[in-house]
């Protein structure tokens, strides 16, 4: 039996035991969720575990800031970058078209007049996407859509072997021989369909959209001739979510302080293409962290002296990342845009320029 076979028929049987051996077919979708961990409205098994990112983590809104309109805008393009596609900036205000990728299966395409804001990547294939994207610097013969897909299959859990051919070669060119590993280890949902059958049924309308998507997703990976169009047509649902209560009221164009000591703002054109403003804020410096970024209390001194405001005090223990100089490390491979309307996609941005 080779590694990832063993490795399967582990997980699985560790499953079976820490749900009492119910048939998987009658398996509570909350108990299953219990023993793998809840990532957010649409975590756990068959969710959305690989990435948790949501709107709740988007704790650094600047609704202060609305309204700066920096009168010149800088190419961040032109501005120094690393390997990883990590941009060393200085004080000023700056765009860049970024090539960005739905990291949500199963939900709707940006539409005109959303907010979006900023909050880190998180989830257990946090690391493995983030190394996906820095890569996609380094590789830029590698088509973006090959990417999307690979990332598509990483969320809906397809094992490497499973993957279509181009995928598969865009992970051997991005991903370490430890990270392949760590994607070979097999996909939950073959293995345990009656949580996507019976056990489903009782989830929420919007969480069984997104199940549906990966297992059909997983179907379309099968077939070695599946086109692109058919991926997106799966993973990218047209028109508008359904209303939802509870979202959070945030305006197209809101900024959101970012820890690294600058803030930033998102306007999507596409799920695949995103001009991201970033402004670097001069001197950089640190205030109270009762006066954070966010939060009721805090406030510039105007807007127009915002340029030269320094943003409040990082959350404890990130200390803001720069030169004495005010430079500051601008790495889109760990930012995500969240919607305010969780129907819609969440999109992962990269370095590399649309």
């Amino acid at each position: 039996m080779d590694l990832s076979r063993s490795l399967r028929v582990l997980m699985t049987a560790a499953l079976l035991v820490a749900i009492g051996g119910a048939p998987t077919a009658q398996v509570p979708f909350d108990l299953v969720r219990g023993v793998l961990g809840d990532g957010g409205p649409f975590g756990g098994i068959g969710g959305d575990a690989s990435v948790t990112t949501s709107i709740d983590r988007a704790t650094t809104e600047a609704a202060s800031f609305d309204g700066f309109e920096p009168a010149r805008w800088l190419k961040l393009r032109d501005q120094p970058q690393d390997a990883s596609g990590v941009f060393q900036v200085a004080p000023g205000s700056y765009e860049f078209e970024a090539a960005s990728y739905c990291l949500h299966a199963g939900t709707h395409g940006p539409g005109r007049g959303d907010g979006y804001l900023y909050a880190p990547l998180e989830g257990s294939r946090s690391a493995v996407i983030r190394a996906i994207l820095q890569g996609s610097v380094r590789h830029p013969e590698i088509p973006q859509q090959d990417i999307q897909v690979l990332l598509w299959a990483i969320l809906a859990r397809t094992p490497v072997d499973q993957m279509p051919r181009r995928a598969q070669a865009a992970s051997a060119r991005l991903l370490t021989p430890g990270q392949l590993l760590e994607l070979g280890v097999g996909s939950l949902a073959a293995m345990t369909p009656g949580i996507w059958d019976g056990g489903g049924r009782a989830m929420p309308p919007a969480m069984a959209r997104v199940f549906q998507a990966e297992a059909r997703l997983r179907q379309l990976f099968a077939r070695a001739d599946t086109p692109y169009a058919e991926f997106e047509r799966v993973a990218v649902l047209p028109g508008d979510p359904e209303p939802d209560a509870a979202r959070r009221d945030v305006p197209r164009g809101r900024w959101s302080y970012h820890p690294d000591g600058y803030f930033i703002r998102f306007f999507p054109s596409g799920y695949d293409s995103t001009r991201i403003q970033v402004h670097v804020p001069a001197p950089t410096t640190t205030a109270p962290a009762a006066q954070a970024a966010g939060s009721p209390a805090f406030r510039f001194a105007s807007r127009a002296q915002a340029p030269a405001v320094s943003i409040a005090a990082v959350p404890a223990g990130r200390p803001i990342h720069g030169s004495a100089a005010g430079t500051v490390d601008v790495d889109l491979s760990e930012a995500v845009a969240v919607p305010a309307a969780r129907g819609r996609q969440r999109l992962a941005m990269s370095g590399r320029e649309h």
